[in-house]
């Protein structure tokens, strides 16, 4: 044990007088010594004196022995009469707020901060400003990072911003790309920057049998000039090439998503912006969280081809197995999109559960897609799909519609994260209110824009179906009560024009079909018509 200091002052502990310099010295060791403001300290001598506290401040300054350079500004250094430099007190709070997440961890924080509230993701005002708390450990699925001593700071937000988790929005696109045969250089007369190396780019029609070249940017040679990291494979040279390129988000909506899931709730949120985003694993969740934006044309998700686009796997959004999540308030794509995603949505069912209650509100979907904008495998029973727009301008032949519902799965799709279950299932109660399905096929273009699979109890109130294609519903297997209200059937310029409005294909039934209010193209002698009767093998109008 260590007695007080003043009990060691030489005297106080027998009956002898104490001098003088042992109380001055315990005094300017042990005691701060108040002044009034630095004026008064520039006229002190104040040898010795380990703290100060200047009134003026309301704060504590210590000596620093060690230097004898600083200038005195009044504020971070004081100097006294006789030389000696006193600067605040670093006195450390409860949460530190002026570190961006890259500088915290590469900072020895003190062990008595318990937060961080950080100022950006890389840089200070990127939007990636969050509040971090400190645990012993990152539990599973958290997000979080280590600061240099050690310490693990956890994601504190109730709301998932995708900027405090990596994403960078750096999507770009480009309609004026000229590759030579064989070559790794790509002309944009639009420009490149230095800052374009590293990313991934997409060359239509510059992969091999004129498939997209997906590739990265090696390196920048001038403002119109960069090497790609592959050359061009389509036998031939390409010029007025549409292109994107920029960094893969998924990693961040990933991380975003599984913390949602690990914690059981909340949602994902994506501030205005491009994102490229390859695929999005929300499969087998269940709980009350979405993935939202600002809005159509403010937050817009940019599918980046990946190896399975136009297989069986390749959906840019999975949500096969999941009950209670959704997507609101978001782009999805654009009519001139390079990659071609098989689908934009995918919802089936799998060996782990029972998936329902998904919801789909304010969304604009649009791309090419190979086999169906929305695909659906026997999810029933969702909420309300509403305010949404699902574009499809894969050209040419094949199913490629705005939206397939199927209880047997029709196209045979899967998913790279989750079992799929097989056969014939139950794809019922779905409701879409204000959703407009818009096929844009071109020359040659055939099948529907919507296909039904063996569905029961699916209404349409209000919207639009429009585009080339043979028919606007194609109906397989047996479909019943089936209703479109108010729906409006148009072509658009479209150079098919539909013989049906809906089309029973051989071996299909249908019963209870009510068409209410919907108008149709006058071209063909189409005219409004209500229909309930069971069974009918096709209707035309």
């Amino acid at each position: 044990m260590t007695a007080n200091p003043v009990e060691l002052i030489g005297g106080i502990a027998t009956t002898a007088n104490v001098p003088k310099a042992d109380v001055v010295a315990w005094a300017k060791a042990r005691v701060i010594q108040v002044l009034a403001d630095v004026t008064e300290v520039r006229n002190t001598l104040l040898a010795a004196q380990v703290s100060i506290f200047l009134r003026t401040f309301n704060s504590i300054y210590l000596l620093d022995a060690a230097d004898t350079t600083t200038a005195d500004d009044g504020v971070t250094c004081v100097v006294s009469l006789d030389g000696k430099r006193f600067k605040p007190f670093p006195v450390i709070p409860a949460t530190l707020t002026d570190l961006t997440r890259a500088a915290a961890i590469a900072t020895v924080i003190p062990a008595g901060v318990l937060s961080i509230r950080t100022t950006g993701y890389a840089k200070a005002g990127d939007g990636g400003s969050a509040l971090h708390k400190r645990v012993t450990s990152l539990p599973a699925g958290m997000y979080g990072f280590q600061s240099a001593d050690g310490a693990w700071w956890q994601y504190a937000e109730p709301v998932m911003n995708v900027i405090a988790f990596g994403a960078v929005r750096n999507y770009g696109f480009k309609g004026d790309i000229s590759m030579a045969a064989g070559s790794t250089t790509a002309l944009s007369p639009s420009g490149w920057l230095a800052s374009d190396v590293g990313k991934y780019i997409i060359v239509d029609g510059a992969g091999a049998t004129g498939l997209p070249l997906v590739t990265t940017i090696a390196s920048y040679t001038d403002s119109t000039h960069v090497a790609l990291g592959a050359a061009n494979a389509s036998g031939g040279a390409v010029s007025g090439k549409s292109a994107e390129y920029g960094t893969d988000d998924a990693p961040a909506f990933q991380a975003a998503w599984n913390m949602c899931v690990a914690q059981v709730g909340g949602h994902v949120y994506a501030p205005l912006g491009h994102y490229l985003v390859s695929q999005l694993n929300m499969t087998n969740a269940n709980g009350q969280f979405i993935i939202k934006g600002a809005g159509p044309d403010c937050t817009v998700i940019h599918p980046l081809q990946i190896a399975s686009y136009g297989t069986v796997t390749g959906h840019l959004f999975d949500m096969a197995g999941s009950s209670f999540i959704g997507l609101e308030s978001l782009q999805i794509g654009s009519f001139n999109t390079v990659a071609k995603p098989t689908t934009a949505i995918f919802m089936a069912q799998t060996l782990s559960g029972t998936s329902n209650r998904i919801s789909l509100n304010n969304l604009y979907v649009s791309g090419k897609f190979n086999g169906s904008t929305l695909y659906n495998y026997a999810v029933g029973s969702l909420y309300t799909i509403q305010n949404c727009d699902f574009y499809n301008y894969a050209p040419g032949a094949g199913f490629h519609n705005c939206l397939t519902l199927t209880s047997s799965n029709i196209n045979n799709y899967t998913s790279a994260f989750a079992t799929v279950k097989t056969g014939t299932l139950n794809c019922s109660d779905i409701l879409f209110v204000k959703c407009e399905f818009h096929k844009f096929a071109g020359a040659g273009a055939d099948n529907s824009v919507i296909l039904l699979d063996f569905v029961g109890n699916v209404q349409f109130i209000s919207g639009v179906l429009s585009g080339g294609a043979s028919y606007y519903v194609s109906l397989f297997g047996a479909t019943t009560n089936l209703g479109f209200i108010n729906v409006s059937m148009e072509t658009e310029g479209e150079p098919v024009v539909p013989s049906y409005a809906y089309y029973v294909n051989t071996g299909g039934t249908i019963s209870r079909l009510q068409d209410s209010g919907s108008s149709y193209i006058y071209t063909l002698g189409l005219s409004q018509v209500t229909l309930t009767t069971q069974p009918v093998t096709y209707y035309s109008f």
